[in-house]
């Protein structure tokens, strides 16, 4: 997209060559995880919020995404818009450290491992290990949204649990 200046139309006129001038897209509108496609924003999603577990722990998150995208209503219809649903996987949060390495160039193995897993969980195979859950959170943590339920599967350092009875 470009826009022509009052002096680039007379400047034309005179047989001047015109030199548009680009005019960016502002910072606003532009969502930074548009680049990456659907498995690749499951993939960085395991990677924010269980890198550090095994990887029955990180099929834990993927079958957590994986359910809410099965459940559908506010949570999102597809894997993607369940992980960039607004505050539902805290490292996509503006003010998570994790975001700006999500944002990033990531090459590891750990990656590569969530990488397979999103593979999985986008083609539908992915073997769900909690039980239908569809939240998680630390083992030990009570929070308002979990404090009057029982977990359903306890996988690494996460306890999962159904917020919504199906």
């Amino acid at each position: 997209m470009f826009s022509l200046e009052w002096q680039d139309i007379i400047n034309f006129f005179r047989g001047e060559p015109i030199k548009p001038v680009s005019h960016p897209i502002p910072t606003a509108q532009i969502n930074p995880t548009d680049r990456f496609s659907d498995t690749e924003i499951v993939a960085r999603t395991l990677y924010g919020e269980a890198r550090g577990e095994s990887h029955l722990g990180k099929i834990g998150v993927a079958s957590v995404i994986l359910n809410r995208s099965r459940i559908g209503g506010w949570w999102g219809k597809t894997p993607r818009d369940v992980c960039l649903a607004h505050f539902q996987f805290s490292s996509w949060n503006a003010n998570d450290p994790n975001r700006s390495l999500l944002l990033g160039s990531l090459n590891d193995a750990v990656y590569d491992e969530c990488l397979q897993i999103a593979e999985e969980v986008m083609s539908g195979t992915l073997k769900d290990n909690t039980n239908g859950a569809d939240s998680y959170c630390v083992t030990g943590l009570r929070t308002s949204w979990n404090s009057a339920l029982e977990p359903c599967a306890v996988v690494g350092h996460h306890s999962f649990y159904k917020t919504i009875k199906e």
